[in-house]
């Protein structure tokens, strides 16, 4: 029994650290060169795609592109894995992200892309030209369906090391097959020329749109991973709390073990 609780105990500090990593593991590989701008409201606030070209136009801009949070499931609940729908040039944006030989031609080409991370691919044992059904629980379709489907053309590599288990679907099919908040993103990704300038750059792109009716609050990319793990909570302060009560548990029960089996007791 002693040795069944410490292994227990050190299954669950495993499998907690690794929570508390899948939550973090962004802010650790977020690129010092690219802003985020978001809704001042709320990171779950959309903003009017307009937006970009009004970005772009900053002076030491680069590029821009934008995403939005899909949500869906795949087969079962228990399948999570980040879907976002992103614009051909989200890869300009991102660099790092490998893609597979003739991945991001098709991608831009077949309307119902999908380009995913390679350990996702790996986990499901999906294929290039694997048609992937997603059920939709945030986004349904015009015609009221919420039966999404997505043909994977590319799979990507992470050169940064960074995370492979996310997926990325057509901008352009979601946008217009979506029933509603068409024209409108969740986050904007921008490059910037010289890191040095980032200050500077976030604070001209939130004056752009002060005073109307959709502000933006920019920040670096590390800045907002950290700020979207703390609207979870303090993740290393839960987890850590958890792993703590799990051991104390588990001492516990290994030592009224002891006493009831102790020779002197059962004298």
């Amino acid at each position: 029994m002693t040795v069944a609780s410490i292994a227990t105990a050190f299954l669950l500090f495993s499998l907690g650290r690794s929570v508390a990593v899948a939550f973090t593991n962004e802010v650790d590989y977020a690129g010092k060169d690219r802003l985020v701008v978001s809704s001042k409201l709320s990171f779950t606030q959309a903003m009017p795609m307009a937006y970009a070209n009004r970005i772009e136009a900053i002076e030491g801009v680069d590029q821009v592109a934008w995403r939005q949070w899909f949500g869906g499931t795949y087969i079962d609940r228990s399948n999570f894995f980040p879907k976002w729908p992103v614009p051909d040039s989200y890869f300009d944006v991102f660099p790092e992200f490998i893609i597979s030989e003739g991945g991001r031609e098709a991608f831009s080409q077949n309307i119902q892309g999908m380009i995913a991370g390679a350990d996702l691919a790996e986990r499901y044992g999906w294929k290039i030209g694997d048609r992937i059904p997603i059920i939709g629980d945030i986004w349904v379709k015009s015609d009221n369906s919420n039966n999404w489907e997505f043909d994977l053309v590319g799979t990507f590599t992470n050169a940064n090391g960074g995370e492979q288990d996310e997926a990325y679907i057509n901008w352009k099919y979601f946008d217009e097959s979506r029933a509603f908040e068409k024209g409108l993103v969740g986050q904007f990704a921008v490059k910037i020329r010289d890191p040095n300038q980032a200050e500077e750059i976030a604070k001209d792109i939130d004056a752009l749109f002060a005073n109307s009716p959709d502000e933006t609050k920019t920040s670096t990319e590390e800045a907002f991973s950290r700020m979207f793990a703390e609207q979870v909570g303090d993740i290393g302060f839960i987890i850590n709390s958890v792993l703590a009560a799990s051991f104390f548990y588990y001492s516990f029960i290994n030592s009224k073990h002891y006493e009831s089996s102790s020779p002197r007791k059962n004298k």
